[in-house]
């Protein structure tokens, strides 16, 4: 088979495979008694602007996407690109509009429920991305970073060279059976730049091999041109450890929430709930006086951080449908 009809078989695979699903997903939303739309943008690496749409059945599907070519995303133009989609599947059986935080966003919801006040189609802002900028409030409040960023060095000190590197791994498989040790196989891991959960992942996988850099730091003598002296100093120094479990601590719920909150079994009631979960963990590790790794200014903005981020988010819609909800009626509500 030659290039040519290579190419020309693949473009009708493609073309009858795109046909099969489009056909599956609009007989999914045909079939739906109500619908919810989520819309996302972002700019492809060849900096192209592009929109998406996914519609909620509830199972969700991948709708559509548009080039915003040479416009700007302003309220009135993000309205627009909702309401074509809203006519498309059916402004009776559409509940709600669900987009990022962003100002024009917000313009967006507000154009959009008077457009649709018959209706009643309601917007407001995607949950998970309000948690995840929470993470980010977290970690970028200075005494969480410069946590961080020694586990982060601890983590590049060790990743950058293939000799440490294999000089751990065979400390995680020898250390099975030594006194106070446990083995523990799990890689160290990075932080990503955008999705700020992954810093808990980054301390947990320091924290996991805490006895296996500590036996790597004491045999330094071996990698005493691997290993400088600041890193080896840290990983000995218990005060670090100690703030690294606090820290983790108190970001592991909000990622523990952020993971159910993303996920297909993510209920639209437990909302609220969040918040109070979150306020109470706040409470009891932000103003522990036995370890605290932020001072009380520290503490006290990252309090009224997460008021604002549940502002920005909560919804009466949220409440109501805690308030009927038979899991909870609204019995975590205590205002």
């Amino acid at each position: 088979m030659t290039k040519s009809e290579q190419k020309i078989c693949s473009n009708l695979l493609a073309k009858a495979i795109y046909t099969g699903v489009q056909v599956e997903v609009n007989k999914k939303i045909e079939n739906a008694s109500s619908l919810t739309i989520q819309s996302d943008s972002y700019s492809t690496t060849t900096n192209e602007g592009i929109i998406n749409f996914i519609v909620n059945t509830p199972d969700p599907v991948l709708y559509k996407h548009i080039d915003t070519k040479d416009a700007s995303q302003t309220g009135e133009y993000f309205c627009d690109a909702l309401s074509s989609v809203i006519d498309e599947v059916g402004a009776e059986k559409t509940l709600a509009a669900i987009t990022d935080n962003a100002s024009y966003c917000r313009r967006a919801w507000k154009l959009l429920e008077l457009r649709y006040a018959l209706e009643q189609i309601f917007g407001y802002g995607c949950f998970a991305h309000i948690l995840n900028l929470f993470c980010q409030d977290t970690i970028q409040t200075p005494s969480a970073k410069s946590i961080l960023d020694e586990a982060v060095l601890i983590v590049k000190s060790t990743k950058h060279s293939h000799i440490l590197g294999a000089a751990l791994k065979d400390i995680q498989n020898s250390s099975n059976g030594e006194e106070g040790a446990r083995r523990v196989t799990k890689t160290l891991k990075l932080p990503g730049k955008t999705r700020w959960g992954s810093s808990l992942e980054c301390l947990e996988s320091v924290n996991d091999n805490c006895f296996n850099l500590k036996q790597l730091a004491i045999s330094n003598c071996k990698y005493s041109d691997r290993l400088s002296r600041e890193v080896t100093d840290l990983i000995l120094y218990d005060i670090f450890w100690q703030k690294v479990t606090k820290l983790i601590a108190l970001l592991k719920p909000i990622v523990t929430w952020l993971k159910k909150i993303e996920g297909d079994q993510s209920m639209f009631y437990e909302v609220v709930n969040v918040f109070e979960d979150l306020e109470s963990v706040l409470n009891k590790e932000l103003f522990d006086t036995s370890l605290s790794i932020f001072n009380y200014d520290e503490a006290q903005k990252l309090s009224d951080c997460l008021q604002s981020r549940a502002t920005m988010v909560l919804t009466p819609l949220h409440y109501a449908a805690n308030i009927l909800n038979p899991l909870s009626r609204g019995k975590h509500l205590t205002r």
